[in-house]
């Protein structure tokens, strides 16, 4: 346990380290604003198994190269800029390569995140649950020079009951890239005073091929999906679902909306007033707003 406040308590180095069957109380002395519990930055192919993290800042600060989180249970500190798992902070270009989050539980609630993605190529996000009660469930915002690329995010509840956007991913500089991040069989809902699933390209970088296959967005308090300008081959397909949705009233939002500027597909999808059974607060099934070239809509049950 820590015995002073805002510390980088264990940082793993070298080659194939490992941790197994901790406990690390990070806010035993107080309160953290910065520092993490546990960092891979320096590290390849180690591996954190069987731990439970309590209020560090940041719960696991992953860097390095091809290592392996499994089994962790992670709370954050209630403090801005804090969060259960944050990759590729201190790297650049996707140097964050290859990081496995497996069987995890974030839970923290109160912080600006359960997990963050600001640096990081051919990550796997599986069998994880990214929530509750934080402002974003799951954030991808790379800055200036960070790439998230090549995301395999598979049966994972990215976010529910958030106080913002259950799935942020943005752009924070012209030089931030993200491409190529498939959500297959994951989950955003109820959040609180945003969207299940928001893309955006604010930073004017590349957002170029997010995709969602079986995914369901439910119950939030705006849109199911929002896309914004910039969003380039944004992709809804394989029996996704965004139902019950516009929470702070009917016909506010929409199940999908597309904004000017942004191009994408949705196919083989439901997203009907009344689908599975919740409330009929959701507006539009996909709905386009301004004008709107290069989206293809087809396949999909806009009444069930």
């Amino acid at each position: 346990k820590s015995c002073t406040q805002n510390l980088n308590l264990i940082a793993m180095t070298g080659v194939g380290g490992s941790i197994k069957n901790l406990l690390v109380l990070a806010d035993a002395a107080g309160q953290n604003s910065s520092g993490y519990a546990v960092g891979t930055a320096g590290s390849i192919h180690s591996v954190l198994e069987d731990l439970q993290i309590t209020g560090g800042c940041v719960g696991v600060e992953v860097g390095g190269n091809t290592n392996y989180m499994n089994r962790l249970h992670v709370g954050g500190a209630l403090h801005s800029g804090c969060g259960g798992i944050r990759l590729g902070h201190s790297s650049t270009s996707g140097g964050t390569v290859g990081a496995y989050i497996v069987d995890t539980e974030v839970n923290p609630s109160g912080s600006d995140y359960g997990i963050k993605f600001e640096d990081c190529s051919g990550c796997f996000l599986v069998n994880t649950q990214s929530n509750v009660g934080s402002s974003y469930g799951t954030a991808i915002l790379p800055a200036a020079n960070q790439s998230v690329e090549f995301l395999f995010a598979i049966n994972s509840v990215l976010g529910d009951s958030n106080g913002s956007d259950a799935l942020h991913i943005d752009t924070l500089a012209a030089s931030s890239s993200i491409r190529a991040l498939n959500f297959t069989g994951s989950w955003t809902a109820s959040s609180s005073g945003g969207n299940g699933v928001y893309v955006a390209n604010t930073g004017g970088g590349t957002v170029n091929g997010v995709v969602f296959s079986g995914h369901r967005s439910l119950n939030n308090h705006l849109q199911g999906f929002e896309v914004k300008s910039g969003v380039v081959d944004f992709v809804i397909d394989g029996g996704s679902q965004g139902c019950g949705n516009s929470a702070i009233g009917a016909d506010v939002a929409n199940g999908v909306l597309f904004n000017t500027g942004a191009t994408g597909t949705v196919r083989n999808s439901t997203f009907g007033v009344t689908c599975l059974g919740m409330a009929a607060q959701q507006g539009t099934g996909i709905a386009m707003a301004g004008s709107i070239a290069d989206i293809i809509v087809t396949g999909n049950d806009l009444c069930g």
